[in-house]
């Protein structure tokens, strides 16, 4: 059975998101379309968890070779995330080695959300140079880092955007920030931290 998170959508309306490889999303720039969606919880703009103590933890893009050290990592750390899959950017899910990573994900009380099947945004941009530079223009850990420091003085919102793709992130960024944040937060998925429970996360 393939999951589908009924939050996918809200993920793309978040308005405080620390990315390791773009910049800090403007909400104006979130086309109209997307913020009138058929559900509740993607009515709105959502940018805080609702659960109080609560911090998200989100990847984007993966299932990827680095995904397997990060479910490890927050293993170690009593974290959860919800991780936003593609069917075929990176890795393919059909390929078996992927297709257990996101199920021991789910296993292991992670959340599985869609991210679209190949990420196709870049068919828009018709130029060469646009391409290449939406594809190499990135954030260095380093510089995130300092926005995960941020967020543990309050100075940030508590959902965060990273992509388990990046071996930079999955091996650097996200012990790191794991270790910074869960004095201070409790590590959740997106369900969690919105209240909704984990019997609500899920169609078929």
């Amino acid at each position: 059975m393939v999951f589908i998170s009924r939050l996918a959508t809200a993920a793309l309306l978040f308005t405080s998101l620390l990315v390791n490889s773009a910049p800090v999303l403007d909400p104006t720039s979130i086309g109209e379309s997307l913020i009138h969606k058929r559900d509740d919880l993607s009515k709105s703009i959502i940018t805080k968890c609702t659960v109080p103590g609560t911090l998200a933890l989100t990847f984007d893009d993966g299932p990827y070779k680095f995904t397997e050290e990060l479910l490890n990592t927050l293993k170690a750390n009593n974290a959860k995330a919800t991780f936003f899959v593609n069917g075929d950017n990176y890795a393919q899910i059909q390929n078996p080695i992927y297709s257990k990573l996101i199920q021991r994900a789910k296993n292991e009380g992670h959340q599985i959300a869609s991210h679209t099947w190949d990420h196709k945004d870049l068919a828009e941009l018709n130029n060469k140079d646009k391409i290449l530079d939406e594809m190499n223009r990135r954030k260095s850990w380093q510089e995130s880092y300092k926005l995960y420091k941020d967020l543990a003085k309050g100075k940030a919102g508590p959902i965060v955007l990273q992509h388990d793709v990046y071996e930079d992130t999955a091996r650097t960024l996200a012990p790191k920030a794991i270790a910074l944040l869960k004095g201070k937060f409790r590590l959740v998925t997106v369900g969690t931290c919105l209240g909704v429970p984990e019997e609500n996360w899920y169609r078929s």
